[in-house]
């Protein structure tokens, strides 16, 4: 899958939102980054190679421009990226991954299920009368 690390994370009213301090504009690829590197609570059992993992693919988002990632390593930067921001950032983040959003966008990572399909919804009736 090909991702643009380059990618700038916007705030709701599509301004670049910057990350404080000296930080300059936050990129797809900096919030990988941050999220592969960072020590969560479920990492404390993980073994070698799967820090490993982390590492490699932080490393590619730290290269910046168009990279290639495997599925399976789009479904752990979500994971993570879920773990330790808030609603904003892994918003933007899906949105940069898969494109536009639904409201189910999301249910299946990490469960090993399929993403579920919407049910078609029935056209609107007729209107009321006023």
């Amino acid at each position: 899958m090909k991702i643009n690390f380059d990618a700038m994370i916007l705030d709701p009213k599509g301004a670049p939102l910057n990350e404080g301090g000296e930080g300059g504009t936050m990129t797809l690829g900096k919030v990988i980054m941050t999220a592969m590197f960072a020590q969560l609570p479920d990492d404390q059992n993980a073994d070698g190679s799967a820090k490993v993992k982390q590492f490699k693919i932080a490393m590619t988002a730290n290269n910046g421009g168009e990279g290639d990632l495997k599925t399976e390593d789009v479904v752990l930067i979500k994971k993570r990226v879920a773990k330790l921001y808030g609603a904003l950032v892994v918003g933007r983040v899906y949105e940069l991954i898969e494109g536009e959003l639904d409201d189910e966008s999301d249910a299946h990572v990490g469960n090993g299920a399929e993403p579920p399909t919407r049910p078609q919804r029935p056209g609107p009736g007729p209107r009321p009368r006023v």
